[in-house]
């Protein structure tokens, strides 16, 4: 049976259940997913966003090798 996985549900195991091991991540379909979830042997997923930094990369390797540069000329 060919299941339509464009819904799919991600979710991460509380708990190994089957071939899957507590915390791995994996995609299923909606009826699937809610079981899981229903059962407490998984919460749904959320995709981690990374942290936006502060300052561009750019800035922070400059002021880096001023401060390297002052250490060695003084």
């Amino acid at each position: 049976m060919v299941r339509d996985m464009s819904n799919a549900v991600k979710v991460k195991f509380l708990r190994s259940q089957g071939p899957y091991t507590v915390g791995e991540v994996a995609s299923f379909a909606p009826d699937v997913a809610e079981r899981l979830i229903h059962d407490e042997a998984a919460i749904k997923f959320k995709d981690e966003k990374p942290a936006l930094r502060k300052r561009p990369i750019d800035e922070n390797k400059q002021a880096l090798a001023a401060r390297e540069t002052d250490y060695v000329t003084k």
